[in-house]
């Protein structure tokens, strides 16, 4: 089971995508090659969120985030929770995990079940002995952040796969799961794998002073320059190049062992990244296509067929209940998610089932949602509902962050429904609450003739979420989290100097912008010192 940071589906080359500086090349030629041409691609798979943790979570878990609480730190995994690398451990098979970014940190419960889960992080490794004794020691470790998302670790999690698999005899069983962290930002690929825009000038964005976390403070609504925004997502490409080569060296190591073609793979996204489609830049922004879709790949020869297309819309939970029924390990009914191994083996017709999502930070939910084949049902959540009623108690900081969520929100590429104002479903609050708001062109109003059975099919998608996530009440739980791991978040851009748990959203996961003052991009876009 491999899943891939920050991949959003479009930058795969077998889901239609063509780079605008190259497009005679592939960012992924591995996955196309192995796993669309000799398994199956799911068309509309989503994710649950559009950050890391959660989401891991519910890969892992085949639980929705509602269900397996799991939804921010510093919330952990109940033990009774379902869990797939326990399931397999306890059926008899050899497991093994391999983690390379903060969010997937044995903290949060992802160890469970693996006999070696295994660091491959390099986020400021040395900063982890750092004393964290005060405000300037927070501040001086925010400081190190400049520093961070430098060093990929493709090559480490390569190795160390390498040397996991060579301690598995021919005859064992092995569950192993691999994060694969590259592709998040910031973009710093190997020389060899920048290929995507030939003889680019010299762009600020390429140059070893950039913070891709910055860009929302210092970029317009409509992005930034052609020029500097296609270098951007060149550099994106290249890190994707450089994980689908690394990706090339796993699968190698299994065929020459003779195992390629009776191992079932799995390759997966977390969440995708968004490029001022909406006027923002990253993701745990919002629950936009660019940061939901995924993309999702199955390959075992002789259960899933070869060039096999998936049309119906999936999510990130159906995948582990689908891993245990085709391996016939025990502990799919225990989760939310649905198996496919139908899909592949009958050919039948997926069943319409929309997919769950919603949005936490900082433990206040921004949006729930609901997506379905052609519509998407939003569901403004307590923090934003709080601010529109003018009742919020967030830190004043936050408006301009939630003015932008409820004047851009929100967009499907296949149609957006408004879910109905307060008088035409009890309970449930309009999208757009203030005469004039500016929203996205691309939105379809609600409109009430029309679309009432579709907010019914959501409504019923939440209330099934809401009872199986009523089983956990009471049994949720945190604990203290260290200071290694609070560094390695500030290292990665998910804390800040002012509070490690409770941090300001402007220094979150690709939220950018920061409470003091914005840094402005050079003057001369085209200026020195870049890696052109």
């Amino acid at each position: 089971m491999i899943s891939i940071d920050s991949l959003r589906a479009d930058h795969v080359s077998s889901y239609g995508y063509t780079s605008a500086t190259a497009p005679e090349v592939k960012t992924t030629p591995t996955l196309d090659r192995i796993m669309a041409e000799g398994g199956a691609r799911f068309e509309k798979a989503f994710s649950t969120t559009s950050w890391t943790l959660p989401s891991h979570m519910a890969l892992l878990s085949g639980q929705p985030n509602e269900v397996h609480g799991v939804k921010d730190a510093p919330w952990q995994l109940h033990d009774e929770q379902p869990w797939l690398p326990t399931a397999f451990r306890d059926a008899g098979w050899r497991t093994f995990g391999i983690w390379s970014g903060p969010n997937v940190h044995p903290y949060f419960g992802f160890s469970r079940g693996f006999e070696q889960y295994v660091d491959c992080s390099e986020l400021n490794t040395d900063l982890r002995k750092f004393e964290v004794e005060g405000d300037d020691d927070w501040k001086e470790l925010n400081e190190e952040h400049d520093q961070s998302h430098r060093v990929v670790t493709g090559h480490k999690i390569v190795d160390e796969f390498t040397e996991w698999f060579d301690e598995i005899l021919e005859e064992e069983k092995f569950f192993a799961f691999v994060h694969m962290w590259d592709p998040h930002y910031d973009y710093f690929p190997p020389e060899e794998f920048d290929i995507f825009y030939p003889n680019a000038r010299p762009s600020w964005v390429a140059q070893e002073s950039f913070r891709f976390k910055d860009l929302n403070a210092i970029a317009s609504p409509k992005g930034l320059p052609t020029h500097d925004q296609n270098r951007l997502k060149s550099l994106y490409d290249a890190e994707i190049r450089f994980t689908d080569a690394n990706i090339e060296k796993m699968l190698r190591l299994l065929e020459d062992a003779g195992r390629l073609d009776s191992t079932l793979i799995t390759v997966s996204s977390d969440h995708g990244e968004e490029f001022a489609e909406h006027g923002q830049y990253g993701h745990k922004l919002n629950i936009y296509e660019e940061t939901l879709r995924i993309p999702l790949f199955m390959r075992l020869p002789g259960t899933i067929p070869p060039n096999f297309v998936v049309n119906g819309t999936t999510s990130i939970v159906d995948i582990a209940p689908t891993v245990l029924e085709i391996a016939d390990v025990p502990g799919s009914s225990d989760m939310w998610g649905r198996s496919l191994e139908s899909v592949f083996l009958d050919r039948v017709e997926l069943r319409p089932r929309p997919a769950p999502m919603e949005l936490t930070v900082r433990n206040e939910t921004y949006f729930r949602g609901a997506r379905g084949d052609g519509f998407k049902v939003i569901e403004l959540g307590d923090a934003l509902r709080a601010k529109l009623d003018g009742k919020s108690t967030m830190d004043p900081r936050r408006f301009n962050r939630l003015e932008q969520y409820v004047d851009r929100f929100p967009e499907v590429e296949m149609g957006l429904y408004m879910l109905p104002p307060k008088q035409a479903t009890e309970g449930i609050p309009r999208l757009v609450t203030e005469p004039g708001a500016q929203v996205d062109p691309m939105i379809r109003p609600y409109v009430t003739d029309t679309d009432d059975h579709l907010v019914r099919k959501a409504l019923a998608l939440w209330s099934d979420v809401d009872t199986a996530a009523r089983a956990w009440d009471g049994k949720r739980r945190k604990d203290e989290m260290d200071d290694a791991l609070i560094q390695m978040l500030i290292d990665s851009g998910y804390a800040d100097m002012d509070n490690s748990e409770e941090a300001d959203d402007e220094s979150d996961e690709g939220n950018g912008s920061s409470a003091t003052e914005s840094p402005e991009p050079p003057s001369d876009s085209s200026g020195g010192g870049a890696k052109d």
